[in-house]
């Protein structure tokens, strides 16, 4: 219908893609697909996946989901599995934002070895205010799968890595009186060590990304 193919259109803008539609198949919806993408206003009937890249083709099935997602009326949970493999970091961001959109009727899951885009998860619910619950599932050693309710420090954005770089200072501060030498000496050269890493990403990702 055209409110679907209105919604798919709303869709595809918001994770930067253009001229792009849903065209009735007529096929049995039993059997087939009863729309496909289309291009607008092209002059050769090309198919979509000789025309866009990988990461557009990636971007155009988020936004054929979002599309049925926003028309699911149970609200019930949605679970994403790495959503932006090959995706640009701009469409991260859009993607990131969109999901965080989504966040504020239903649950979103999200699993995800992409660190920058944990980070602009973080982000876009600090902006809009949405909760995030964190997880991690680590390998210690021979170790896999242990679950932490943290973020580990690689992947804390600026503001979690500013609070965690607060609350340790003060713990070191606290505990000095009953360190020894080298234990007082490792932790503070713990401390500034990810001072040091936390001042690099800040210069990288705030200033030198957004002004490239």
């Amino acid at each position: 219908t055209s409110i679907v193919r209105d919604q798919f259109t709303r869709e595809t803008e918001r994770l930067s893609l253009r001229k792009v539609t849903l065209d009735p198949t007529h096929g049995r919806r039993d059997t087939t697909l009863e729309h496909r993408p289309k291009l607008l206003g092209a002059t050769v009937n090309a198919a979509i996946d000789d025309v866009l890249s990988e990461g557009e083709q990636t971007a155009l099935g988020l936004a054929g989901f979002l599309t049925e997602v926003e028309f699911d009326v149970s609200k019930s949970a949605v679970v994403l599995d790495d959503p932006v493999s090959s995706l640009d970091a701009g469409r991260r961001s859009r993607v990131a934002k969109r999901l965080v959109e989504l966040a504020q009727v239903r649950q979103v899951i999200v699993f995800t070895h992409e660190a920058t885009f944990v980070n602009a998860l973080n982000k876009a619910a600090r902006d809009l205010g949405v909760k995030v619950t964190e997880r991690a599932i680590l390998r210690r050693g021979e170790r896999p799968g242990l679950v932490s309710e943290k973020h580990p420090w690689n992947v804390k954005d600026i503001p979690a890595r500013i609070h965690w770089l607060g609350e340790e200072l003060a713990r070191l501060r606290r505990d000095r009186d009953h360190l020894s030498s080298d234990e007082y000496t490792r932790r503070a050269q713990e401390w500034g060590g990810r001072l040091s890493q936390a001042w690099e990403r800040a210069v990288n990702l705030n200033i030198v990304n957004e002004l490239v």
